[in-house]
């Protein structure tokens, strides 16, 4: 079988023009794709499970407002619970919070609302000392970690194994190591503190 001389069979050698025009259309179609990506990313509403915004307010030790695509919304971190402001270690535990959130682009997960139409979910940030690591911080997992809140058990059932026990080790360590609010010889329960500011 007689084969076909090379240069018949393949497209011939381009210029160094005609490479860097090919390089500027490849990079303009990908930087769209890009874009396109991060804008339906972004425009994922809380129905879809997921939302992608940047943190514009801490109100507290676990409740956020996130702003995506103009609109602004309420966040209350899952399975935790910090204390109120108003009450032994909730300044501190609403500065922990602003330290690793306050203007950071966030990813929530999120599949339900309270009964005031707050979301409930996890929100996910890039560490502090790894900002190119990307949203691999958990903020509950976090304050859990520095003890300035504790496991809610009534959302414990709604996570997965996994969850459950990374956030049932943290309060364990946290205790252990009276971090935080656990440096307190009886530390205030959710319920003690909600049924004094009824009041």
């Amino acid at each position: 079988m007689t084969r076909r001389p090379l240069s018949a069979s393949c497209n011939p050698p381009r210029s160094g023009l005609q490479l860097r025009q090919h390089s500027a259309v490849l990079t303009t179609k990908i930087s769209a794709l890009i874009g396109f990506l991060l804008f339906n990313l972004g425009a994922h509403a809380a129905g879809d499970g997921h939302l992608a915004g940047k943190v514009v307010r801490i109100i507290d030790g676990d409740t956020v407002v996130v702003e995506a695509q103009g609109q602004r919304h309420r966040i209350h971190l899952a399975a935790i619970y910090a204390p109120e402001q108003d009450h032994p270690w909730g300044e501190a535990s609403t500065r922990s919070m602003r330290r690793i959130l306050t203007g950071q682009q966030v990813i929530v997960d999120s599949h339900k609302e309270d009964c005031q139409g707050d979301l409930i979910g996890y929100v996910r940030v890039s560490p502090m000392d790894c900002p190119t690591c990307g949203y691999t911080l958990d903020a509950g997992l976090y304050q859990l970690t520095v003890g300035m809140a504790r496991c809610f058990g009534r959302h414990a059932d709604e996570q997965t194994p996994e969850q459950r026990g990374q956030y049932e080790f943290a309060e364990f360590e946290a205790r252990a190591k009276k971090a935080g609010l656990w440096s307190d010889p009886d530390p205030a329960q959710p319920w003690d503190e909600r049924r004094s500011n009824k009041h």
